[in-house]
């Protein structure tokens, strides 16, 4: 274990990786390892070690990082102080990773690796939080309806903080207490779809410590016709003076992107305070986004509208422009970089709960390479592929 603090002080052109490796190993050891001991010989902190080090790499898929591995037993096995000098075949990894481990389990011990960041607590809704779901493709097949995983993603470091697969009798819906439970919200703001727009969620939300902001459709009519009434301008009548706006404005002006020109504008009021009875509300919004399609010069306009538990002094409109915008960070930033650099979507393990431990491996890795300073996290990952070959052949000589 000792030359595992090697990964914790590795730099390359006098630069700290950024990656405590002993830590993360020190979490590997301490997640429960379900097989039988009788006959028992690789150690699941060890294969989840290496998988680890081969996602980071460049691996992708679970059969090809018993390959990556194969082709490096000795290396590896000198580098993590394994003495066997032996690594699994192909079909004991799978079998391994399918039965062997609590994701959710190991899903959440990965709190202690990230740490808290500092001693003093967040402030009241400094840290946005994107609640989403994703469907693993690849386990799809004619007679099952494949895996379907909710992620907790704070986009601002890269880092999962809670995952959980969703049962086949289950919905996001029903998934999302689940994610939620156990966890310290103070200082983060969870964002979500319309789908999330549950009183029940979002008394929990705030009872933890933290803060939502939920998209609001037909889901829950009610609300939003008082919402669209809130932003509805007042008819003017003779005699009467008119009704407080208190409505703040905040807008992105035009950005260019994807072949369009986007201006984006946030209204938000304090008006349902107190008088709506939908849990915790502080303040509505409403959203609307101009859009050019710079090919065939057709304009478009879209509507949403919003409800949030944090109040104005904390969240302005400015503010509350920054969160929904942060909101899609999990699409880029995690579901779009494992379906693309990771080939998760690719990846046709369905064997127990191998395919949920290959996304939670990928999310692992994520969070690492979003510390690197690299132009792209795949200009980051070709880095660490270098630098871990380097590594493992030093190990054969220390």
């Amino acid at each position: 274990m000792e030359c595992s603090t090697w990964l914790a002080a590795l730099q390359i052109g006098g630069e700290p990786l950024l990656i405590d490796f002993t830590r993360l190993i020190g979490c590997y050891r301490e997640v429960e390892d379900r097989r039988d001991v009788r006959g028992l010989r690789y150690p699941l902190w060890l294969l989840l070690a290496i998988a680890t080090l081969a996602k980071l790499a460049g691996i992708n898929e679970l059969h090809a990082v018993a390959e990556w591995a194969r082709h490096r037993t000795r290396e590896l096995c000198m580098l993590f102080s394994f003495w066997r000098f032996r690594l699994p075949v192909a079909t004991t990894w799978t079998r391994v990773f399918a039965q062997a481990v609590d994701v959710e389990a190991l899903q959440r011990k990965f709190k202690e690796v990230w740490g808290a960041g500092g001693d003093e607590p967040p402030a009241r809704g400094s840290l946005c939080v994107a609640l989403d779901g994703k469907k693993l493709r690849g386990t799809v097949s004619n007679t099952t309806a494949g895996k379907h995983l909710l992620a907790l993603y704070l986009p601002r470091t890269g880092v999962v903080l809670a995952q959980v697969e969703i049962d086949s009798q289950g919905n996001e819906i029903s998934a999302a207490p689940r994610v939620l439970a156990g966890l310290d919200l103070q200082g983060m703001v969870v964002t979500g779809d319309a789908i999330f727009g549950q009183r029940q969620l979002s008394v929990q939300i705030v009872e933890a410590g933290g803060d939502y902001l939920w998209s609001v459709k037909d889901n829950q009519a009610r609300l939003k016709e008082a919402i669209e009434t809130v932003f509805t301008p007042a008819t003017k009548t003779p005699g009467w003076g008119e009704p407080p706006a208190e409505i703040g404005i905040a807008s992105t002006g035009y950005e260019k992107g994807h072949g369009r020109l986007e201006k984006r504008t946030l209204w938000s009021s304090s008006i349902l305070r107190g008088y709506s009875d939908w849990p915790y509300l502080a303040q509505v919004f409403k959203l609307e986004t101009l859009s050019l399609n710079l090919a065939t010069q057709q304009k478009t306009s879209t509507v949403r509208y919003g409800v949030t538990s944090l109040p104005a002094e904390c969240a302005d409109a400015g503010r509350l422009l920054e969160i929904v915008r942060g909101h899609w960070g999990i699409e880029s930033g995690l579901h779009y970089r494992r379906d693309v650099l990771f080939a998760e979507d690719r990846c046709h393990t369905r064997m127990g709960n191998a395919a949920h431990l290959n996304a939670t491996l990928n999310n692992t890795a994520i969070a690492y390479l979003h510390r690197r300073k690299a132009p792209s996290l795949a200009a980051a990952r070709r880095l660490m592929g270098y630098v871990i070959e380097g590594l493992i052949a030093r190990a054969c000589f220390t």
